[in-house]
């Protein structure tokens, strides 16, 4: 019986077998299926540079304050400049943006003018540009629909142009992701940004002019968001000794439309 039966079994089921290795192969094609798919939706769920780069400039605009101490270097040929940029904001009219050098300039300087220390405050009402080492500046009104942001001073952000993102980017953990651009000079812009909050966390350009290399980079040293700022933190000061001189045309449009 035990041999009739291992003839039977064996003599039956071409048709079993075939029947299994399709079950096999249907099973296999779903699993690959399935992997290809969540392979997929892992690539889409990366954002592209320009939806990080939007993301990274609204968290500073949206922001009921900002708060912050940045430090601003140029090195252009064997001189090297470092200067503080001290940013405080509030709402979509008041700021408080000054730019100071924070050392003397180290290399030969006699072809190159220092950084001059410069002035911006908003007040809700009026804007106040002053150029400090100068001792001038002018005033504007701003708009009634004025839309400001703690960052629309920087030099080197990439806005307006064409933004990628770096294949050393790597946002799926703690490290920052790195947006580039390419400049019309052909020079490179590198953005590195927080994962967790896409706050900025440094900017740099590299580019050459004259045969002249220049680097340049913004880095944070603190900020704050968020946090309560008196009316006080946003008065212009003149300089003693400062004039009064006429605002160039269209500076307000820099604030949002007109009325």
């Amino acid at each position: 019986m035990m041999i009739r039966s291992y003839i039977i079994y064996s003599s039956t089921p071409r048709c079993v077998k075939t029947g299994l290795i399709i079950m096999k192969c249907k099973f296999v094609s779903i699993l690959l299926f399935l992997f290809l798919s969540i392979s997929i939706r892992a690539v889409n769920s990366v954002p592209d540079a320009k939806t990080i780069l939007d993301k990274t400039l609204a968290s500073y605009t949206v922001s009921k304050s900002y708060q912050g101490e940045w430090t601003y270097t140029i090195i252009r040929g064997k001189v090297t400049r470092h200067t503080t940029i001290t940013i405080r904001s509030r709402g979509n009219s008041h700021l408080f943006y000054r730019v100071a050098p924070l050392t003397e300039p180290k290399g030969n300087t006699a072809d190159e003018g220092d950084v001059p220390s410069m002035l911006v405050v908003l007040d809700g009402k009026s804007a106040w540009f002053a150029n400090e080492t100068e001792k001038v500046y002018f005033r504007i009104t701003l708009p009634k629909k004025c839309m400001i942001s703690p960052i629309m001073f920087f030099p080197m952000l990439p806005t307006g142009h064409e933004v990628s993102l770096s294949s050393d980017s790597l946002v799926t953990d703690k490290s920052a992701m790195l947006i580039l651009t390419w400049m019309p000079n052909g020079g490179v812009n590198k953005l590195e940004i927080d994962p967790q909050n896409y706050h900025i966390r440094k900017i740099t350009a590299d580019n050459t002019i004259a045969l002249q290399p220049i680097s340049s980079s913004i880095s944070v040293d603190h900020e704050i968001f968020n946090a309560e700022i008196a009316d006080k933190a946003f008065t212009f000061h003149a300089l003693k000794g400062a004039r009064e001189i006429p605002a160039p045309p269209g500076v307000s449009a820099l604030f949002g439309p007109g009325e």
